[in-house]
Parts: structure tokens; C-alpha cells; sequence
């Protein structure tokens, strides 16, 4: 009884004296250091955005836009703005993507904004390019035809034309000279295959089928679009393939030029007997073909001014001051 009356008294006493404790804390903080502490979070939070800031797009003598990498997992950047009004008494703010403000002080008596900047290059607007023909041989003159069938087919190897600064290159679509054969019963491939000292090789990058009947019955172009060859060498040779699909004889007849001095330079024309396993090359002749493209060139660099060092000062209306300089790591675009 003795003990169990002791520890009764021994918790009284502990709870009393924690009481104690937090009155004596509470009445030692006071409003003065809560402001303070307050203050030192939101100058802390400012200073980690503006450090890996990529851009700054308006800076105000009491507020600050900065752009931060992707936070939310939505792929895109974020922006946040801390912002006072002006007026003594009004509340430091913080906003995310132009949300609604949260308060970050209620009340303080300044927020002023410094910058110092230096000139940084950044990608200028990039050039929209057009289509334009990249490759192909528009001889009219020398013409002849020859039937793709199961003993016969042709490729046409060509290094593409492009502008000297050009990166890579992107091919959207061929256009072949071609008719209907004597029966109309079938269907031919057209690919676009890597080559080996212009050969073929049998590596398709790409295939189109077209149907013997969407041809007409006198020779004229013939459109075939592609998709998804991009990153393409501006010095690689590339080769037009066009072989018999399925069972079909004889799917189409192809238009050609044996007029050697009018051959564009760059340009190869190989036959196969077997199918496209093995090719050779055929002197002098050309395939009349047209191969179309889009040039890829470096966006040109642009002097501009970036932001080197942020400096923040701020006053509570308690009194509280807090002053940061942040030298910001990637000298984000003003």
C-alpha cells in the first residue's frame, strides 16, 4: 500500500512539474521568436528553390518567380512565387503553378528582393524545317521499264542531299515511277534497307505494301509514306528496295533511266534475281525515284542575361530580421 500510495504521489508530482515546464517555455518563446523561426523556414525554403531555379521569368522589388525541375511526377517543371505586397502588416506568401497563395508569415514589415546577374547562352527558337527532296533521279531521258517479278527486283541507293548543317535527318516518304504489270494480281514491298558500300543488306528499316490495283495502267508516281525513320545519317547511303510481295508474278513494272551522265551523283542502281538476297550493281542505269526528308540542325545559341546571386532581406513586425545570399547553381535565365 505504502508503494502504490508513493507512485500515485511520484505521478502527481511528475505532471505538475512537465506543466511547469511548458508555461516557462511558452512564456519564453513568445510571438517575437515564433516569427523568427517562422521567418528562418521561409527564407530556408526560398533559398533550396532558388538554387536548382532553371529560370527566373519576374523578379519585382518584393517578389520572385523561379522555376524548379519537376516535383509532382506530372513531367513538367514547377514555378513557384513568393511575393509581398508592399504594405507593412501584409503576409509573405508562397504560390505553386499560379495555385491560390498559402500564407507563409501573416504579418511582416519588409521582403526585398536583390538580384545580381551575368550573361549566359541559351538555345535560341528553333527553325521550323519543310520537307524538301533529300534524293532521286528525274531523268526523262534514256527511259526504260522493268517488271518486278519473282527473278527481278531493283534497289536504288542514294546519299541524301542536305544542308551542310544538318545533324540527322528524318525520311517521310518516296515517290516511284511505276505501272500496273500485264495482269493486275498482286502486290510489292517497298523498303528502306541499310546498305554496305551502297549494297543493300537486307536490313529493313522500314516496309510498305502496295496493292497492284492503286496503280494506274501508264507509268506515273506513286507516293508511299513512312513513318519513324528519324535520327537518320546525313552521310550514310540508304537504299529503296522494291520487291514482289506474296505470290503475285509480276505486281508492277518500275521506270528507268540507262542515260549514265545524267545519273545524280551519289546515286547506284543494283538488280537480284533471287528475291533481294543478293544484289548486283547495275552500271550507268538509275531507277526514276524521289526520296523526301526533313533536315535536323542545331538550334543557334543566344546571348542573354541569367541570374547569379539572389539576395534576400525580411523583417517580422516583431522585429525579426533574416538576411540570405544564395548563389544559384545554374544561372537561371531572367
Amino acid at each position: 500500500m505504502e508503494a502504490v500510495l508513493a507512485c500515485s504521489l511520484l505521478a502527481i508530482l511528475l505532471v505538475a512539474g512537465r506543466s511547469a515546464v511548458v508555461l516557462a517555455a511558452r512564456a519564453t518563446r513568445g510571438p517575437a521568436l515564433d516569427d523568427a523561426m517562422m521567418l528562418a523556414s521561409a527564407m530556408s525554403d526560398l533559398s533550396s528553390d532558388a538554387l536548382c531555379s532553371t529560370q527566373s521569368p519576374t523578379v519585382t522589388a518584393n517578389s520572385i518567380t523561379l522555376v524548379v525541375p519537376d516535383r509532382n511526377g506530372d513531367g513538367e517543371d514547377e514555378q513557384i512565387t513568393y511575393s509581398w505586397s508592399g504594405t507593412p502588416g501584409a503576409p509573405l506568401q508562397r504560390s505553386v503553378n499560379g495555385a491560390a497563395p498559402s500564407t507563409l508569415l501573416t504579418a511582416i514589415k519588409s521582403f526585398t528582393v536583390a538580384t545580381s546577374s551575368a550573361s549566359i547562352s541559351v538555345p535560341g527558337t528553333p527553325t521550323k524545317s519543310t520537307e524538301r527532296l533529300v534524293g532521286g533521279n528525274s531523268t526523262s531521258s534514256g527511259l526504260y521499264s522493268t517488271t518486278i517479278s519473282s527473278t527481278s527486283s531493283r534497289a536504288a541507293s542514294f546519299i541524301p542531299s542536305l544542308p551542310s548543317t544538318s545533324t540527322s535527318w528524318t525520311l517521310t516518304r518516296v515517290r516511284l515511277m511505276v505501272r500496273q504489270s500485264s495482269t493486275v494480281s498482286g502486290s510489292f514491298n517497298v523498303q528502306i534497307q541499310t546498305t554496305n558500300a551502297q549494297s543493300p543488306t537486307g536490313v529493313a528499316l522500314a516496309t510498305a505494301t502496295i496493292a497492284e490495283f492503286d496503280l494506274s495502267a501508264s507509268f506515273g508516281w506513286k507516293d508511299i509514306s513512312f513513318s519513324g525513320l528519324t535520327n537518320l545519317s546525313t552521310v550514310a547511303p540508304l537504299a529503296v528496295v522494291v520487291t514482289r510481295a506474296g505470290a503475285a508474278a509480276n505486281p508492277c513494272d518500275l521506270q528507268h533511266t540507262s542515260s549514265g551522265g545524267a545519273q545524280v551523283a551519289g546515286n547506284a542502281l543494283y538488280s537480284s534475281s533471287n528475291g533481294g538476297t543478293s544484289w548486283s550493281k547495275v552500271s550507268g542505269d538509275d531507277m526514276i525515284y524521289a526520296v523526301y526528308g526533313i533536315p535536323d540542325t542545331p538550334t543557334a545559341q543566344v546571348s542573354t542575361t541569367g541570374l547569379k546571386t539572389l539576395r534576400i532581406s525580411a523583417e517580422t513586425t516583431s522585429g525579426a530580421v533574416q538576411q540570405i545570399s544564395v548563389p544559384t547553381l545554374n544561372t537561371p535565365q531572367l
